[in-house]
């Protein structure tokens, strides 16, 4: 199988061990970390993170990346950003000490007429991605629809304009739905070339244009042609579940229903 299949453990549960143990069940070999226990990644003390390492290493489970909510902040507030910045540089140690060099980052709280700060947006990602480079950090910029960067199309906007080989996109193709752009092929073909993680959720637009998010597979997203074009792409990372998606407030199960379909669809396609 080309594709690496994983999943941010707390879609599964907040208990990290029994998220764990799901996720070996099921077969996946990969997993982002974004919350444990309730703490997020980077409030971890050094023992928390140890024994976090140790449980992984037992299940012979690999990280993909650290995944905090880097930069989901007020554009115009400076403490806030400052604030981030250390945040920041606690992913990298984090980072670092399971020895990996992928930091997922967002682009700041989506405002009204976001075009107008645009520049101000780039300017303040330009010091993250300066320490980056000097720390051989990638960071995957996440199109989130909350945030400034929701679509492939603006994603596309910010690689073309910071040219970094350490800036990629984690392409969300649920997030770009949710924008209103059309995921496979719009929103894709955007980006194509600088996807670095690739997150897996599904929806249906209800009356009144609210999203609602189902299983993988249930939705409307056309997941068998991007994953047909993934295949065609010769993209051999990670694709991680991060559905939204619950049953009654039972992530676990929601997660489960979830891996099954996808395991459909890429059955379908002679993947697995």
């Amino acid at each position: 199988m080309m594709f690496k299949l994983g999943i941010i453990t707390d879609e599964i549960s907040q208990d990290f061990e029994h998220a764990l143990d799901v996720i070996v069940e099921l077969g996946m070999t990969h997993i982002e970390l974004r919350k444990l226990w309730g703490k997020s990644i980077v409030k971890l003390s050094e023992e928390e993170l140890r024994y976090t390492k140790k449980l992984i290493e037992e299940r012979g489970l690999e990280i993909a990346l650290i995944s905090p909510t880097l930069l989901k902040a007020n554009l115009f507030n400076e403490r806030e950003y400052n604030s981030h910045l250390e945040m920041f540089r606690r992913a990298i140690t984090i980072a670092k000490f399971f020895d990996i060099n992928l930091v997922r980052i967002f682009s700041f709280w989506r405002i009204k007429e976001s075009e107008k700060y645009w520049s101000l947006m780039i300017n303040k990602l330009l010091p993250l991605i300066d320490e980056a480079k000097s720390e051989g950090i990638v960071l995957a910029l996440e199109n989130e629809y909350s945030c400034i960067v929701g679509t492939g199309s603006e994603a596309r906007r910010v690689i073309e304009e910071v040219r970094s080989p350490n800036l990629r996109i984690l392409w969300d193709p649920g997030n770009a739905y949710v924008k209103g752009e059309v995921p496979y092929p719009n929103g894709y073909n955007m980006i194509k070339d600088y996807i670095i993680h690739v997150h897996i959720k599904d929806g249906i637009r209800l009356e009144g244009g609210k999203v609602k998010w189902v299983a993988v597979g249930r939705g409307e997203i056309d997941y068998k042609g991007q994953f047909e074009a993934l295949i065609k792409d010769k993209y051999n990372r990670v694709l991680s579940l991060e559905t939204h998606y619950s049953i009654s407030g039972d992530k676990e199960r929601a997660s489960r229903e979830s891996f099954s379909s996808l395991k459909e669809i890429l059955h379908e396609l002679g993947v697995i």
